[in-house]
């Protein structure tokens, strides 16, 4: 098998169907080449209950071999200590975004705890200066 490097990725055509060309040092490191011509670098692992996993790790061009590569050693490190990363995804993936903590607030603390008036100048200045330029933003978790 050929190591995933610049030139073998340059050298991967588009076929009828999507491949992959799987690194020769590092197992479970390869690169996938899809029909329309993009490329992306995948690792694939098992999960301790022995379910087989691919993750993307980035497109070709955002990403060169040997970065991806390195991304792929951190992957593979964190399933040999019992971690999954494509769940954390989906945990971060399905988090609760900005406006869905501060409708919880208002409803449950400062409708409860404060006096109308109140209420109407923390939605406003809330919506001004929070709603609008981070509303749709997941909070921040521990990223992979």
């Amino acid at each position: 098998m050929p190591n995933v490097t610049k030139r073998t990725v340059d050298a991967a055509e588009p076929k009828a169907k999507k491949y992959f060309v799987w690194d020769g040092k590092l197992s479970g490191f390869g690169l996938q080449v899809m029909p329309s011509g993009h490329k992306s670098f995948v690792v694939q692992y098992r999960t301790l209950e022995g379910r087989s996993r691919r993750m993307t790790l980035g497109k070709y061009g955002g990403l060169t071999p040997d970065e991806a590569r390195g991304l792929a050693i951190e992957v593979l490190a964190k399933v040999r200590n019992g971690e999954d990363p494509t769940v954390h995804r989906k945990v971060i993936r399905h988090a609760p975004t900005v406006n869905d903590l501060l409708d919880m607030y208002l409803s449950e603390h400062v409708e409860v705890h404060n006096k109308p008036k109140s209420l109407i100048e923390i939605r406003r200045i809330l919506d001004r200066c929070v709603r609008k330029p981070l509303g749709v933003i997941p909070p921040q978790f521990d990223r992979v």
